[in-house]
Order: structure tokens, then C-alpha cells, then sequence
């Protein structure tokens, strides 16, 4: 597990135009959200599909190619195209070598200013429209989970950071993907979720709604909403449904 070192999630009172990005292993997203206090945020979104030779050629061409990307996007929106915009991007070395592809671009006013994991970012989505949402959840090529933990609870966060002494709440990035990946949890699988994993692109995913359940039990409020996004819960006929109400099962085990 990581700690994001977001203690705060949205509260309504935003204000301003932000972009943000999404690198996936086929497509590249370019998002404009629009914030205004008391409303719910607007969103607009482009996909730029990542050619082959880009994907797998050296690193400079896959940030020349986010950097060109996301000026297209702003020159193609009237609203924008004049402004200095926040951007949000993935990892510390990365985020230099976004900004330093970007600036190369003549006349390009895109600031890199923010990074987070997705996960943590959905589950900030998901507060922004209801205030009742305490996990984030993500299921496409890949799997992960957060939520709000008390910081009380942190036994290993002993010395905080200036800014933080007095935060009561922490997003927990649980990297739900990788738990068990050292062979932890063989203890309690059985013949068919070894059979599982060893046909399973992600070795351990069938564990995502026993994961969800005991979240929600652990944060232990009357009402819980999930945020979800992610290719294979968008795009599956049945496994949104399937999942809440397996989760909702567990949880029932649980009580």
C-alpha cells in the first residue's frame, strides 16, 4: 500500500479549467475539466491513438507525441487555447520530461502541476458528485483500489510532513494488483484460483470483490459510494453488475 499524500478530496468549492491525461497502451487521453463552486464539473475528452512506432520506440518520442497531443487539443478549443493550464501527469521523472516536450512546442502555455496515481484520481472524481464516495476503483488492463483511511490508523507515518500534522483523513493507494504477488496469500487459494492465475493476464484480479467488501466493512459508514472507471468495467456487458452484487454478498457475510 502507498500513501498518496492527498488528505483532501473535492468539496464543491473548485474553480478553474484543468487538463489532464491518461496514457493507456493504445490511446492517449486528453481531458478538459471545467470547474465552477456549487456545479457539477464539465468534461471534455479526446482520444489520440498511439502509433505502434511510438509505443515502442525510445522515450523521447512518447512524450513529443503526449506534448503535440495535448496542443492540439488546446489550440482546437476556442476557450482555452490563450490560457496557462494546470496539467496532471504520472511520475516524478515523467512529469520533467512531459514539461520539457511541451515547452519545446513554440508558443505552448501547458504547466505541469499535479501528479497522482488514476486510481486516486477517480475517487476524486467520484467525491466531486457525491460526497458519500470513499473508494476509488479501477479495472481495465490493469487493477488497483483506494479509499479514505484515518491517518490515526497509519501505524508507519509517524513523522509527518510539514502541512500535514494535524490531516485527519489520507487516500490510501492500495496497489490491490500486486498484493500477494510474493506468494503471501497461497495459503488461502484453492486448485481453481491457482487454475485462475495461471490463465489470468492478472494473476489475483478475482480477488477485487472480496478486496471492495472488506473495505467497506473497514470504513464502517451506513453509506458507501464507489467510484469505478476503467476499459473493462465501462465496456463489459455484465461484470459492473456482477461485481456490486457479489461485493454486496460479502458484505453481508461480513455483518
Amino acid at each position: 500500500m502507498a500513501n498518496s499524500m492527498v488528505p483532501w478530496l473535492p468539496d464543491g468549492t473548485e474553480e478553474g479549467d484543468f487538463l489532464s491525461i491518461d496514457l493507456g497502451s493504445t490511446n492517449f487521453r486528453v481531458m478538459l475539466s471545467q470547474f465552477t463552486p456549487g456545479q457539477k464539473p464539465k468534461s471534455e475528452v479526446q482520444h489520440y491513438k498511439v502509433p505502434n512506432n511510438v509505443r515502442t520506440g525510445e522515450s523521447s518520442g512518447i512524450f513529443n507525441f503526449m506534448a503535440e497531443s495535448i496542443i492540439d487539443f488546446v489550440e482546437k478549443n476556442e476557450e482555452i487555447k490563450n490560457k496557462e493550464l494546470p496539467l496532471d501527469a504520472i511520475g516524478k521523472d515523467a512529469v520533467k520530461l512531459l514539461q520539457d516536450a511541451i515547452d519545446r512546442i513554440p508558443n505552448s502555455k501547458v504547466k505541469v502541476v499535479a501528479i497522482l496515481n488514476d486510481v486516486t484520481a477517480t475517487l476524486a472524481s467520484g467525491h466531486s458528485l457525491d460526497k458519500n464516495c470513499v473508494i476509488g476503483f479501477a479495472l481495465g488492463s490493469g487493477l488497483n483500489i483506494s479509499y479514505v483511511e484515518r491517518t490515526s490508523c497509519l501505524e508507519n507515518w509517524t513523522k509527518r510532513p510539514e502541512g500535514y500534522e494535524t490531516v485527519e483523513f489520507i487516500d490510501i493507494n492500495t496497489e490491490f494488483c500486486a498484493i500477494g504477488d510474493n506468494g503471501s496469500l497461497d495459503f488461502i487459494k484453492t486448485q481453481f484460483d491457482f487454475e485462475l492465475d495461471s490463465e489470468s493476464l492478472f494473476p489475483g484480479a478475482a480477488l477485487t470483490a472480496l478486496g471492495l467488501a472488506t473495505l467497506i466493512d473497514r470504513i464502517d459508514k451506513e453509506s458507501i459510494t464507489i467510484a469505478a472507471s476503467g476499459s473493462t468495467i465501462e465496456k463489459h456487458p455484465k461484470l459492473a453488475t456482477q461485481l456490486i452484487d457479489f461485493t454486496r454478498e460479502l458484505v453481508k457475510d461480513f455483518e
